[in-house]
Parts: C-alpha cells; structure tokens; sequence
C-alpha cells in the first residue's frame, strides 16, 4: 500500500516579511566594524528558514558568505574549524585542506596554522602559538574584507543553533581556572573573542534562549557587550509565532501539496479530509500552537491520520470549550498538556499499518541524535519486518517539515566528497520524545553500527600509514651542525617524500579516515549514554584522557563538549564524581600541555578530598594519578614518598572497584596507567626490577582487556624495553623496544614515534653501538625538531650529541675520530644554550647534559693526545671535562639524584685522572665516594662472595665492577708511576703541588691490581653474562697485562688471582676463569707486547 507521509516541507516562509525585509536591508552596502543580528526564539519558529532565504539574497547581489555553519554538529565547536570553513567559503576552495595559494590574503594564517600543528608537543609554547593563530585570522579576515568594502559589499557569517554553541561548564573549571580562557577554546569562546575584532562584516546568529538542557544562554548578553565595545552594532530580533492569517496560509498550503495531481490517491483522499475551512477548529490549532509552524504541522498530520483517540481527549474537548466561549485563551500549563497530547498522538498511538513503519522510523530517530544516514536505516529496517526499502523510507522522512535535514562534514563513510545530508528530527519531537520508552534495542544497534563504522575508519587508516611506512623516512644524514638557539622550526626540511604525489594522496587517505574515525567515536558516545549513564561516563573517560595524554588539543576540546553535552541531556546536570574527575582532567592537562599551571592546580584540587569520606569511588583514584603525574613531571626526587603514597592508594581504590568484565575498560585502563607511573616512579629512583614489575603487570591488563587504547600498550612498551637496558639485558630491550615503535607508528602520534627512537638510540649508546644510536637519535630529532617539541628536544638532545661521541670513538681514523667529536661538543654547547632558553628545571637532565658532555671533553682530549699527550690544549681539554662533570655531580648531589647517577659521575671523574696518568688520592677518594653509594648487599665479601639478591636492580654490580676496572687500573698505575697525594679540591691543573706517597715498581701494586681484575669479572658478570662493557673492561684489563711486563710479572699477577679467588669464595667462578684467560693472552702476546 502506499507509503503514509507526515506533514510535507510547505517550501516557502509565512508570516515573515518583516525579518525578510530587514534582513535584506542589511547586506546593500558595507559596514564599518560589525554588526551581529540574533534570530532568538523557540524550536519551530522558522529562524533557520529566515537565514537560508538570506542566502538567495547574497547569491543575488554575489556577497561572500559563510553558509549556514551549523553549531549541533560536534566537530563545528572547534576554533579551527570555524576559520577554517570561513576560509574555506569565503575564497571558494574547493579542498578540505588549507594550503597556502598564490593569491590568497590568508597564507599568512595557514603558515601559522602550520605553526601550531608543529608546535603542538612543546607544552606552553603550544598556547603561545594559538594566540599567534587568532591574531593571524583576525588580519588576514580583515584584509579580505577590506577588499570586499572597496567593492561596495560586505562580508556575512551565518550562524545557526547558537545555543549549541555554550561552553558546558563541568563546575571543575569554576573552582580551577578562575576565569581563564585559552585562544583555542572554540564556541561561544570564539564567538565572544574574535567577532568584535571583524571589519566589514555583518554576523547572523540563530538560535533559541534556551540551551536544549533547559539553561539559559549565557553568552548572548556576552556577545553583545563585546561588540558594541567595538563600535559594532547588536541586533536582536525576537522570533515567534506567525499571526492567525499566515497560519491560516500555511496550513492551506501544505494542503496544496499533498493533493497535487502527482502524489499518491490515498494521501490526496486523506489530506482533501482537512477541514482547512473550519474556521473553529483552525482557531483551536491556532490557540494550542501558538502560531508556530511547528505545532500547526502536527495538528494537521493528527487531523489528516484520522487520529481518534480512545476514551477521554483533550484536543476534542478544547475545541467544544473554543466552540462555546470565544476568545478562550490557554495557559502555560495547559498548552503543554495539549501539545503533549499531539505528539503522543501522532507519534505513538495505534495508527493503520500504512503508517507503522513511518512511526517506527521516528521513533528510531527519537535515540539517533547524531542524524540518521541511509545506511543506519538500512541496518535498522533489517531487524524488523517492514515491507519497505531503506531508500523509499528515507526519503519519505526526508519531506518531512518536524525531520530537519543537515549538511555536516562527511564522515560516516568513506568517500571523495567533503558533506553528506543527515536526517534530525525537530528538537522539539526530540525534547518530548527523550521524555518517553523508546525501542530498548535501538542504542545497542546503533552502537554496533557506529562500531563497525570505526572499525572500517581504522582499516583506512592503518593502510594508509602502512603505505606511509614504506616510504623513506627521516633517513637525510645525521645532522651533523646544530642550529641556531631559537631558530624557527619551520626551517628544518621536511622528509624529501613530502612532495611526492602518492605519499601526499596516502597522508590525505590517513587524516581522513582519522577524522572521520574519530567523528563517529564522538557520535558512538552519545548512544553509550543512552544505553546507561555509567557506561557513557566510563567511554567518556578513556577517551578524554586518551586525548589529552595523546596532546590531541582539537579532540580533547569536541570530546569534553560533547561529554558534557551528553550528561546534561541524560543527567540533567554534572554529578560531584564527575566534577572531581573533570578536575583530574585539568590537571592532567597543564601537565601534558601547559606545565606553567601545574602548581596552581595542584594547590587548587586539594579542596576536593574533602568529599572523599562521603563520595568515594574510582574518581579519587583519577584524581591522585594526576597529581602524581604531576610530581613526576615538575620534581620527581622532591617528597617521592608523597607521590609513592598517592600511587599506592589509588591503586588501592582501583583494584577495589576492578569487576574485571571487559566493559569495565575503564577500571581497567586506569588500572594500568597507575601501574605504568609506579614504574616511572621506581625507574626514576633507580628501582629497575620494581619498575619492570610495574611495566609487566600494567601489560597485563592491555591483554585482559583487550579494547584499551594500543598507544598506551606502545608507551608501556618502551618504558620496559629502557628498564631492560639498565639491566643488561640488551636483546630483550631492542625486542620491547622496537615492538614498542611498531605499534606507535601504526597508532600513536608522531612524537611517541620520536620517543621510540630515542629509546632506541639509548640502548645502542648503552652497547657502545655508535653508528646504530646516531641513526635513530638523528630520526629523533628530525621529528622533535619539526614539532619544536620541547619535551622530546630535552630527552633527544643529550642522546644526539652523545650519539656522536659515540661514533668518534668507534672510528679508527683519527681526522674522522676528531670530526665527530667536535661535532659532538656542538651539539653539547647547543643542548646547555637551549635548556637555558627554554628553562628547563630538570635536575636529571641537567645531570645527564654535564656528565655526557665532560665524557665528549675527555673523549676529545684523549684523541688531540694522541698527537702532543702533554700539550697545552689536552690538559685544557681535560680540565674542560673535570670541570663540566663536577657540574653533574653538584646538580646530583643538590637535587638529590638516586645513588646509581652518583656512582656513575664519580666514576667518570676517577677516569679522567687514570686518562692523564694522575695516579693520586683523587682517584682513591671518587672511587670510594662511588662504592659508598651503592647498597651493602651488592658487594662482595671475603669469604662470600657475590651475595644473592632478591630482585636486583642489576645497574649496582655494572657500576661496581666499573669502580673495580678503576682500582685495577689505579694500581697498574701505581706500579708504573707511583702514587701521589693530591689536596682536596684544588685546581685540576696545579700538577707542581703533587707530592709523592709511594714509589713505583712495589709487587703489591700488581697484588692490588689482581684482586680487582677479578672482582671486575665478577661484578660484570653478574650485571650480564656478557655485555659490551664487559668487552671493553678486558680489553683495557689485557693492554695492563701486556704494557711492559716481563713473565714473572705475569706469574705473580696468576698467583695473586688465585689466592683473591679464593679469598672472596670465587675458586670455581666464570670470574676467575675470565681472569685467567686474559693471563693466558697476556703470556702468549708476551714477546710482541714488549716488541
């Protein structure tokens, strides 16, 4: 039979001549500042329909517009995509994306649009750049409409649903900012900040009162001051109801449509049933509607149903009282009680089965507030058994006048084109019906939909990236000069495949489907909310700390606003759980993007514990991860037992709300991101076996709960494959580590990639790999460098200068060997210029800057002493490298840094001294400074041995047995040279104030010196059954053994091996069975070494 359609879109205005016309006044000639006209009035009053007929007008008199940019949509809340369609409209680009063109007055913005998307890692300069932005738009919008007024025309924005364009209040922000704005804020923040700015330009804004969530709109008044203190003029008009003759016209005309020739017989026979002509009864609708198109469209589509409802019926009875008194007016309270018993009528009594599945559409799209797609209805029609096509059907709804249709940016599906049309009821039906039992099925196959089409978003995605993969990456040649200290970023090359057709088409595909990807996650949330306010919350919460661990700005400004959207629509306001989880949130954030305010905040969410006694839950588990992040991130060695306790409690509270079904991710997720930052927190105090424990256990619950975002699988990743390095075990730190990169460059962000590589070049420097260090520190670099991230240029800097370093002492030619090395000296001098610039507090930084560099001094010494071992330039060289690591030890000693740091400085200064043959005191004093720092049960002991540890941090035993290859060569020294006394602290290059202590030549030197070759072994050996460091300790080890000795040296060194092995229990050890094979290559080598 055929198809049953509701009231049709009548196509033309009535009752609005007077709005037209003024309107219409308003683009003939240009304007000086800005005027801004507000349509202000409630759903159903035809303000969209006055801004479109303003659009014929504009294309009449060829005025350059914003069409109608459409608040409701989500992603339209964003400042950069409100100038970015307004660029997009007013220059008429045909592109989504914005490149700078030849003619165009906005290049200068889109530079710094570039500017911004660089500097979005850099923290606070992040902010700075986003300030830079608006101010950009500003000038750039201003020339372009300059240019417009000298041709006798304005500039016009057109704005609809305002009231959508609220900035939410989460209440958190009340209590944090204390009136903060940030430039990026987009709505009515945008709205508010950059319309007074505009010249030449006229604003129409529609929108209701009224938020949808029954508040008042705040911003208006706002808007409205701001302008006329721009000299600009504000307009509003107040849009209501048509008088009794245009209702009249307009109800006649939609009975004009419907008895066309060319529609259907049946719906000609039921709509030539309207009684148009009763006079009472078109009194009646008028009265109950108000004279609002909406409503007279209602009345009209119950009359032509034939709707008769059984038993006792309002409308009947308020016609017979209109019938009897004239003039009979209603009141508030009941107009509402009329209009509810329309709309139960029309939408949900028992209608003929001609008009069944009409009804049951409306009421899916009563739950389907994100717009309905073809393709949603055709998965919703297969669930039911309707006689109908999914095309016939929509586009029956489509004609509709309550079914509004709205063009948005596409991305429900794949495709070239830039809009698709949804399908939205009226937000009137959806006011009323939100109230009413809607199909319980319909979130859950909405959300399976939106699920599949993320699903089928991310496939796009990931072949796109893939197809990235394999094009070369940063591979240009280690940057060999550093900049200059404060050079724009913009300056560093792109990777050379940037201007490669395909890899342009495939990073086009990849931020496509990205946005798309991440469109529909936003709309899926909504439809969670639906299905159960807990578990919207708990989606919500993944995804708005994901995005702003993520420095995702532009997803985690839309997530917020449509979380908070959400709540109000399903809660009706913003419970103090999530209030207290919205001010974990900010803190987070300053944290990640904005470390100036982590102090303030920090101070500022104490207040909220105090309702932990009364509402405590997961949210204070939230809450004291982001403090602890927080301490983490300003001063981690400050008060580490606060942030141990902090961590400790909310893991506490977590894993007693830990269901461990999988939709209980959140529980889950945060589960294992406390876990990762009690990781940080032990590697941080050198706690390498509890860290790794930590790293394990937050894995294992990415594996258990299968659906946590893979980024952070990725981040936890790298941190073991680091805790795997300091503890030698090299192999298992390259797996985790590169399988940690695979997965960030698949789906986390380009600076975790840069992490990646870092961490990479890290454990090759650790392995004495300098080639392999210097390539992924240079890859590094290229995308911290592109990004002006600081917080990667800090981590990446020291690695790449040390990189270098490395590199040089690999290399046998000595030109080449002093190349590298200068270079590395650069990149120091440069790494200090920049911390400095950027002022960076990091006491470990700072530590590893000095220590690394003085090293690159020794190291550059002992290649320029190879030349003049004496000459002026190695002893400043070396007196250089004292002086730069005695930094390091003060910066460790005052913050205070964890002992290993300590161990390792002291160490390095012991070095520089045996370099120069300084066989003194000094040697004795850093390498018993460096033992004491390490704990007892570490040590060796006579008549023990190497005790057993329970989980060991394993760093200690490599230290030690560093300390010991020192000993060992102090006493080789002391044999060859003697050993002198040095005063405490005096000037490194006073070597005329060295007095001898004990002559040269004495067998217990070489007793000395075997005893702690054989400690050596078994420290090292203990650290790894075999690691680079070992390798290079026995080569230094072997050059004493053969350096001038005669056999009964040799001899005697064997012997005092045996009787140190037996001393400290180690007869049957690999120790000494390492020791003795040096002795055996030493004796076999004997006669060429003395050669």
């Amino acid at each position: 039979m055929a198809v049953m359609p509701l009231s049709p879109d009548p196509g033309q205005l009535y009752g609005r001549d007077q709005h037209i016309d003024y309107l219409r006044t308003l683009i003939t000639q240009p304007i000086d500042t800005i005027q801004a006209v507000l349509l202000v009035g409630d759903g159903g009053t035809g303000k969209t329909y006055l801004v479109e007929d303003l659009i014929k007008a504009l294309h009449i008199r060829q005025i350059r517009f914003l069409p109608i940019y459409d608040f409701y949509h989500i992603d339209n809340f964003k400042a950069s995509a409100i100038e970015a369609a307004i660029i997009r409209s007013l220059e008429r680009r045909a592109e989504d994306e914005l490149a700078a063109q030849p003619a165009s007055l906005f290049n200068a913005y889109i530079e710094q649009r570039n500017r911004v998307d660089q500097s979005r890692q850099s923290g606070t300069r992040f902010q700075a750049e986003q300030d830079k932005l608006r101010t950009a738009f500003v000038d750039c919008y201003n020339r372009f409409a300059a240019a417009e007024h000298a041709s006798g025309r304005p500039v016009v924005l057109l704005f609809d649903t305002a009231e959508q364009a609220v900035d939410l209040s989460d209440k958190a922000a009340n209590v944090l900012l204390a009136g903060h704005q940030e430039a990026g804020w987009g709505g009515e923040n945008w709205l508010c900040r950059m319309l007074p700015q505009l010249t030449n330009t006229l604003v129409v804004l529609s929108g209701r009162a009224q938020t949808l969530y029954g508040q008042p709109v705040a911003f208006y008044p706002r808007l409205s001051a701001a302008i006329q203190a721009a000299a600009g003029a504000w307009h509003q008009r107040e849009i209501a109801g048509i008088d009794y003759p245009d209702a009249l016209a307009f109800a006649r005309r939609m009975k004009q449509i419907l008895t066309r020739t060319d529609e259907i017989e049946e719906i000609r026979g039921l709509a030539r049933t309207v009684p148009i002509e009763d006079d009472a009864k078109m009194h009646t609708w008028f009265e109950i509607a108000e004279g609002l198109p909406f409503w007279i469209s209602m009345l009209f589509t119950r009359e032509m149903l034939g709707i008769v409802p059984e038993g006792y019926d309002p409308l009947d009875a308020f016609q017979e009282r209109m019938q009897e008194h004239a003039g009979v007016r209603l009141g508030a309270a009941e107009r509402t009680e009329l209009r509810n018993a329309v709309m139960q009528q029309v939408l949900l009594s028992t209608v003929s089965n001609n008009s069944a599945h009409l009804i049951i559409a409306l009421q899916w799209m009563a739950a389907i507030r994100k717009g309905l797609s073809l393709e949603m209805l055709r998965t919703l029609l297969a669930t039911v058994p309707l006689a109908i096509d999914a095309e016939t059907l929509f586009g029956e709804i489509s004609r509709l006048l309550i079914v509004k249709q709205r063009t948005v940016p596409r991305y429900t599906h794949g495709g070239d084109e830039r809009e698709e049309t949804l399908l939205f009821l009226h937000d009137e039906i959806y006011r009323w019906l939100g109230k009413t039992e809607l199909p319980s099925d319909t979130n859950a196959l909405m959300i399976d939909w939106y699920t599949a089409a993320i699903e089928a978003a991310e496939g796009d995605r990931l072949a796109a990236v893939d197809t990235l993969l394999e094009f070369p990456g940063d591979d240009a040649p280690p940057p060999a000069k550093p900049p200059e200290v404060g050079a724009d970023a913009l300056l560093v090359s792109p990777p050379h495949v940037a201007s490669d057709p395909a890899w342009l088409h495939a990073m086009r595909q990849r931020d496509d489907a990205l946005r798309r990807k991440q469109q529909l996650i936003l709309d899926r949330l909504g439809y969670y909310f639906q299905l159960s306010t807990r578990r919207g919350i708990q989606e919500y919460n993944v995804l708005a700390y994901a995005a702003i661990a993520n420095r995702d700005y532009g997803f985690n400004v839309t997530i917020r606003q449509e979380g908070l959207r959400n709540m109000y629509r399903t809660m009706g306001d913003i419970p103090r759980e999530v209030e207290i989880e919205c001010a974990a949130r900010w803190l987070l954030r300053a944290v990640h993007t904005d470390e100036d305010w982590i102090a303030t905040l920090q101070a500022r969410v104490q207040d909220y514990y105090a309702d932990e006694a009364t509402k405590p839950g997961l949210h204070f588990a939230l809450l004291r991860l982001a403090e602890a992040q927080a301490r983490q991130q300003t001063n981690p060695s400050k008060d580490r037992a606060g942030t141990q306790a902090l961590l400790a409690e909310a893991l506490r509270i977590a894993r007693e709300y830990e269901s461990g079904h999988a939709a209980d991710h959140w529980c889950g997720f945060l589960l294992a991101e406390l876990l990762n930052y009690r990781g940080i927190d032990h590697r941080l105090a050198y706690e390498i076996p509890d860290a790794m424990q930590a790293y394990r256990d937050s894995l294992s619950l990415h594996q258990r709960y299968p659906d946590l975002p893979i980024e952070f699988q990725a981040n936890t990743l790298n941190n073991l494959a680091y805790a795997y390095s300091e503890q030698g075990e090299v192999d298992d730190a390259r797996v985790f580590a590169l399988q940690g990169l695979g997965l960030r460059q698949r789906f986390g962000s380009e600076f975790n990639v840069g992490l990646s590589f870092n961490t990479l070049a890290r454990i090759e420097i650790r392995i004495g790999n300098g080639s392999k260090a210097l390539g992924y520190a240079a890859r590094a670099y290229a995308i911290f460098r592109r990004q002006d991230a600081t917080r990667g240029l800090v981590l990446c800097l020291p690695v790449l200068a040390n990189a270098w370093r490395k590199v040089a002492e690999e290399s046998y030619d000595p030109g080449a060997q002093r190349r590298d090395l200068q270079r590395s000296l650069a990149w120091f001098a440069y790494t200090e210029s920049f911390f400095q610039q950027r002022s960076i507090g990091s006491p470990e930084r700072w530590r590893e800057l000095y220590q690394q560099w003085g090293c690159a001094h020794r190291s550059w010494a002992l290649a320029l002493a190879r030349r003049d071992r004496h000459g002026a330039e190695v002893r400043a060289a070396f007196a250089a490298a004292h002086a730069t690591i005695e930094k390091a030890l003060e910066v460790a000693e005052n913050a205070p840094l964890p002992g290993l740091m300590l161990i390792e400085i002291h160490e390095d200064l012991a070095v520089i001294h045996i370099n120069q043959d300084e066989y003194d005191q000094r040697i004795e004093d850093h390498v018993a400074a460096a033992e004491d720092c390490a704990p007892r049960e570490y040590r060796i002991r006579k008549g023990v041995g190497l005790p057993e540890v329970s989980a060991p941090t394993r760093a200690y035993w490599r230290c030690l047995g560093q300390c010991q290859l020192q000993r060992m060569m102090l006493n080789f020294g002391k044999y060859d040279f003697g050993f002198y006394a040095w005063p405490d602290r005096l000037p490194h290059q006073a070597e005329v104030m060295r007095t001898q202590l004990e002559a040269p030549g004495q067998g217990k030197f070489l007793v000395a010196a075997s005893e702690h070759l054989l400690l050596m072994e078994a420290y090292l050996l203990k650290y790894a059954g075999s690691s680079w460091i070992l390798g290079k300790a026995e080569q230094l080890a072997l050059r004493e053994l053969k350096h001038n000795r005669q056999p009964d040296e040799i001899d005697g060194i064997e012997l005092a091996l045996l009787q140190a092995a037996r001393q400290y229990n180690l007869l049957n050890s690999d120790a000494l069975a390492h020791a003795l094979n040096l002795i055996s290559r030493a004796k076999r080598d004997l006669p060429l070494s003395r050669n």
